[in-house]
Parts: structure tokens; C-alpha cells; sequence
């Protein structure tokens, strides 16, 4: 049986920054996937996600700002660009706003808020609400890119990927060792890393006592521009349901809600199926502010979240199992930061941010 200083579970952003993170700290490292590496069946598949500092809490803003250097140091180390810094503007109610301009006020973002009609003025395939504020330092990360360059600097720094290797079982051996038995071969690591997503509550049943968190299948819409050479900058829209779009280059511009899917009690229980609702709401949604737009998608995409229920991440260790659940449909940008933390707990280095520990 082949013994590793870490086992990860998961094979998806979280699991591969961390495995990385770990590889660089000097430790074997084995990723443990139970279907095939990039599959579409989680939250970790697509085209792109957008990076923003434009948060209520500045807790996340500075998350995010410390993401981005370690996004940068990845693109370095990859050679490839992650990250197109092409700014993000969110608009909506006055105090919605005034809220996320004060948070990246006490962080020292920069920032500008703007009038609708300038608004209107700089992006004219546009609609936009009471109150604009614009940060260019919000972008598009390009996620299947992520993905292939985070399994290539894994390969490079020792980290063995295993796919089709799902966990059947987890127990202690007598000398203390994490065994993680598959379907058809073991192997044992003195820590195991939990990033599984929304599987995790069932890998860890028994195991650990995990808040049961909210599982929902979340539907996005590609649309085409009816200008070809029309500017799509990454956008929040405040209102009773948030939506959110972002240009995805060959692909469409993508229109979404948060928590706009179907809840579900178990992953295995997803369908695949955009719910026709949900896709009306989105279509009358870009006929009234995103008129630039052809009023009938090109295609249709769905992932799986998970939202806790304080609405925070959990990054924590008890015994020799560190978890990760730090989806709430925001998750892949703060990766490198989520691996951060999680890599620093295997290490037994000081970890401080308490507000992410297990109740």
C-alpha cells in the first residue's frame, strides 16, 4: 500500500491549489478524483468566473486582494495568463451599493462611483439601476484554463493524480495513518484533505460532524452580442435576486443568478436539466438591462453549489482531516488563498481565521 504525507479528496480548483500549495511545502501529495480530472459533473467546470474585490464584508475584500497575488504567482510559475483584469461594476440600490464602496474603502480599492447615465455613456448595450460603482481591478478568470495549468504544476512539483479513484471507505490504522480504501486498491496518508464539494457531508459521515449545507443546481445562459465589438465588462446587479454576467470569450456573454437553482438533498439527484423558470426570469432579465443582447440564449450550462448555512467558508482540521467547503457559488476565486489556509493547517502553521472553523 503506497503511504503519502497527503491525500487529497477531490480533484476539482480547491483540491489542485491545495495539492500544489502542499507539493511546494516539501510534501507528497497524492488527489484522489472519483471521475475523471475537468468532468462537469461539480462546481469546478466552465469557461470563466469573475474576480472581484466589490464585497459587503471587508473580510472578503481582503481574501480577494490576497487571492490575486497568489493568482499571479501561479500564472508566473504556469506561464499562462488566469486572470483578464477587465473591471466589474455593480449597480443596484443605494445602500446595496453604498455597502460594497465602503468595504473596499477600508481596503484600500480602488474605486469609482458613477452616475446611470455615465454608465450608460461607457457601456450603451447596457441598462443600469439606481446607484453604479466601478473597480478596474475586478476581471475574468479563465477556469478550464486554471484547471489544466494547476494539473500540469501539480505533475511538475511530484503531486500524484489519481482519477476514477473514488473513496469507499476511510479509517485509522494502528499506527495512526489515514487509510483510504477504493474500490479496488488502498493507500494511507498521515492527512487527509476533504475538498469534495458538495460530496463531502456524505465522504465524512460518522467521521466528523459537518453542518449539513444547502445543495443546489445552478443554471447559467450564453447569449450573443448583437455587437460584435461591443465591451461586456464583469457585472453585479443588486436587486431582490442578484444577477450577475460576464463575457465568455467564444463562448457567449453569461447571464446567471445567485441561488437561482433547484435545491437538492444529494448530488447524485442533479439532472443536467436548465429549469425553464429560471431561464425565463434570466431572458426577460437581459431583454430589460442587458438590451445589447439577442433576446434568445445560444446554450446553457449547469453546476452544482453549496451554501453554508452562516453563508461563510469552512476551512478547519480535526484530527488528522482538514476540510474544505468553500463554495457559496463564489468559491474558485478565492482558491489559492482557501489552499493557503488549508495547506497551513497540515502543516500545523498558526491558522487565524476563525470566523471559517467548524461550530
Amino acid at each position: 500500500m503506497k503511504q503519502y504525507d497527503v491525500a487529497i479528496i477531490g480533484g476539482g480548483v480547491h483540491g489542485l491549489f491545495t495539492a500544489y500549495a502542499l507539493a511546494r511545502r516539501g510534501k507528497s501529495v497524492v488527489v484522489c478524483e472519483q471521475y475523471e480530472f475537468g468532468h462537469l459533473r461539480g462546481s469546478s467546470h466552465g469557461a470563466t468566473r469573475i474576480y472581484r474585490l466589490s464585497y459587503d464584508d471587508p473580510d472578503y475584500v481582503k481574501l480577494a486582494l490576497n487571492a490575486l497575488s497568489l493568482w499571479r504567482q501561479i500564472e508566473d510559475e504556469a506561464q499562462v495568463s488566469l486572470i483578464d483584469s477587465n473591471g466589474c461594476v455593480d449597480h443596484g440600490g443605494a445602500s446595496a451599493i453604498a455597502s460594497r464602496v465602503n468595504s473596499m474603502d477600508q481596503c484600500g480599492v480602488v474605486s469609482e462611483v458613477i452616475t446611470p447615465e455615465e454608465a450608460k455613456y461607457r457601456w450603451p448595450n447596457l441598462e443600469f439601476d439606481e446607484t453604479v460603482v466601478f473597480h478596474p481591478g475586478g476581471g475574468r478568470i479563465y477556469a478550464r484554463a486554471t484547471l489544466t495549468a494547476l494539473r500540469e504544476l501539480c505533475s511538475m512539483n511530484g503531486v500524484v493524480l489519481r482519477d476514477f479513484f473514488p473513496i469507499k471507505k476511510m479509517f485509522d490504522d494502528s499506527s495512526g495513518q489515514k487509510v483510504l480504501e477504493s474500490e479496488n486498491e488502498s493507500l494511507s496518508a498521515s492527512v487527509v484533505v476533504c475538498a469534495a464539494g458538495a460530496w463531502t457531508p456524505e465522504l465524512l459521515q460518522g467521521i466528523i460532524d459537518i453542518p449539513v449545507p444547502k445543495i443546489s443546481q445552478e443554471q447559467s445562459l450564453y447569449f450573443a452580442s448583437r455587437d460584435p465589438g461591443a465591451i461586456w465588462p464583469n457585472i453585479f446587479h443588486h436587486r431582490d435576486t442578484t444577477f450577475y454576467s460576464q463575457e465568455a470569450p467564444g463562448v457567449g456573454v453569461l447571464v446567471s443568478g445567485v441561488r437561482m437553482g433547484t435545491y437538492i438533498d444529494k448530488v447524485e439527484e442533479r439532472d443536467f436539466i436548465v429549469d425553464p423558470l429560471v431561464a425565463i426570469k434570466v431572458c426577460d432579465y437581459v431583454s430589460r438591462f442587458m438590451p445589447g443582447l439577442d433576446d434568445q440564449p445560444l446554450s446553457s450550462d449547469t453546476c452544482v453549489a453549496t451554501f453554508a448555512r452562516n453563508n461563510d467558508f469552512l476551512i478547519d482540521r480535526v484530527g488528522n482531516i482538514v476540510v474544505i467547503m468553500a463554495c457559496q457559488q463564489t468559491g474558485f476565486m478565492f482558491s489559492p488563498i482557501v489552499a493557503k489556509y488549508a495547506a497551513d493547517l497540515v502543516t500545523e502553521k498558526q491558522f487565524s481565521q476563525l470566523r471559517f472553523r467548524l461550530p
